[in-house]
């Protein structure tokens, strides 16, 4: 998906595109699909920050 959008937005003059992506009604909790939400990145990766949160959470629940 991210590299049909950057194919799109980019074009021919060189110019980087970056999107973030959130992911809503995962499917391996249950949902019947997966929704993902996708936009042009502005600053810093959304998408890092979330990973770095989930990673945080998994080591605290090995924690315990």
């Amino acid at each position: 998906m991210l590299e049909a959008l950057r194919e799109k937005y980019e074009g021919g003059n060189g110019e980087k595109v970056e999107f973030s992506v959130k992911i809503r009604n995962d499917n391996s909790r249950g949902a019947e699909v997966c929704r993902f939400v996708i936009w042009k990145s502005e600053g810093e990766d959304e998408w890092e920050k979330y990973t770095e949160y989930i990673n945080r959470r998994v080591l605290e629940a090995a924690k315990k």
